[in-house]
Formats: structure tokens, C-alpha cells, sequence
């Protein structure tokens, strides 16, 4: 049941969801363990993304709006001003 309740809300949202059956969803995925497994929920529109990748491209594209990125550096904490900007920058 709440698996169809989250199909629905997704459903309201415009997303073509499906709900599976525990067998539907391992042929999708069979590495899953079918033990506990009591359905799932397939979004046609989802992908995958390699997360390399897409973090340099983040990362490209922030320095393209001018943000310098510091790189072997721990962060402790953050400042924002009330406009969203960064307090030390």
C-alpha cells in the first residue's frame, strides 16, 4: 500500500510511475535480494548518472560563473549573509 500511496503522489506531479511486482522488479534489477522484497517503483523518466562525471561538470560550470573551488580542504562550518551569500567571501 505504500508503495501505490507514492506512486500517486508521484502520479499527481506528472510522472508516469509504475509499480512492480517483486518479480517485475528483479528482472530489472537483479543484483537486489528478492527476500524482503514486496514491489518497487519504476520511473520511465529515470536515469542514471555517472557521479565523476557530473560532479566535474558541476564544478565546470560553477567556475564559469566565477566560484573558486579550494580542494584538500576541511570545512568546519559556513557563514551566509541574508542575501545567500557566503559571510567570508
Amino acid at each position: 500500500m505504500e508503495l501505490e500511496r507514492g506512486a500517486s503522489r508521484a502520479r499527481g506531479i506528472g510522472l508516469d510511475v509504475h509499480v512492480l511486482s517483486p518479480a517485475e522488479a528483479l528482472e530489472r534489477m537483479p543484483q537486489a535480494s528478492g527476500e524482503d522484497l514486496h514491489g518497487a517503483i519504476w520511473v520511465e523518466q529515470d536515469g542514471c548518472v555517472d557521479p565523476h562525471s557530473a560532479t566535474h561538470a558541476l564544478a565546470d560550470a560553477a567556475r564559469e560563473l566565477g566560484v573558486r573551488i579550494v580542494t584538500n580542504t576541511l570545512v568546519t562550518g559556513s557563514s551566509w549573509t541574508r542575501r545567500g551569500r557566503c559571510g567570508r567571501c
